[in-house]
């Protein structure tokens, strides 16, 4: 009883420290405010914790395609929050049994929710995406409920920006304009991709978005806006060297549907 009251009794302060979507309150619950969380907790949970902030960075990505109705590049952010929530259990034995056992039921939920959310935007259906979107969310607020408060909301400070960086991507040149600024959220790479992990394919598929220099498969993590254009690179370094050569070389851009794999 202990536990059940534990897990309930938080389940509003951890829908507040879930900063990658928003709260949806759950009817009956009455929630109360947890002790902060030890140091053992914190290290017991550290690799959950890592984790979970690349499922919040999945998340941010997959609510602006959305928004933005880009449901072809939906399917391999869906996947990719479904297997890094297969990865918790695992992560997290920590857990009392009982609180363990329903962790694996609402990582089994996940595989069926990024199934339908890929099959509906596969389908184009903007409405029914958006809808299991939401979804999604619901299910991950349960899953952070099954954590101690603030077992989950650990991350390294935030690296310091560099005037280079500054210089790069928030001020226009060549084919970078104000426009594909404001269209990137006045944001900075070492911000905006944070927590997203840099994985090379090299060998895409027919269809297959690939990174205008690598020409591996691209990361739809890491998109950015460019002469108007929404360009996928595979990692950080590549978006630098093609920001570059755009505001350096203009004449040289090749349009950003033309990278893909024939």
């Amino acid at each position: 009883m202990k536990v059940r009251r534990l897990v309930f009794g938080a389940a509003l302060a951890a829908a507040l420290a879930f900063a990658a979507v928003p709260v949806v309150a759950q009817s009956g619950q009455s929630p109360r405010r947890q002790p902060t969380t030890t140091r053992s907790t914190r290290v017991a949970f550290q690799d959950a914790s890592s984790t979970w902030g690349d499922i919040q960075a999945q998340m941010r990505d997959l609510r602006q395609m959305i928004k933005e109705k880009r449901l072809d590049e939906v399917h391999p952010v869906a996947f990719e929050v479904r297997d890094l929530v297969r990865t918790l259990p695992e992560k997290s034995r920590a857990l009392p049994p009982a609180i363990l056992k329903k962790l694996e039921s609402q990582v089994r939920i996940m595989d069926r929710l990024a199934e339908q959310l890929d099959g509906y935007a596969d389908a184009g259906k903007q409405r029914e995406t958006a809808r299991q979107e939401q979804a999604v969310i619901r299910t991950l607020e349960t899953i952070r409920t099954l954590y101690p408060m603030g077992a989950l909301a650990i991350h390294p400070s935030a690296p310091p920006v560099s005037s280079k960086e500054k210089e790069l991507y928030l001020s226009p040149g060549g084919a970078y304009t104000d426009a594909d600024i404001k269209a990137n959220g006045n944001d900075l790479p070492s911000k905006k991709f944070r927590g997203i992990k840099v994985s090379h394919d090299l060998k895409p598929k027919v269809g297959d978005r690939i990174c205008p220099i690598t020409l591996t498969k691209a990361n739809p993590g890491y998109t950015w806006v460019i002469a108007g254009q929404s360009y996928q690179f595979c990692c950080p370094p590549c978006l630098e060297e093609y920001l570059t050569q755009a505001k350096k070389d203009p004449t040289s851009l090749k349009p950003a549907d033309s990278f893909v794999k024939q």
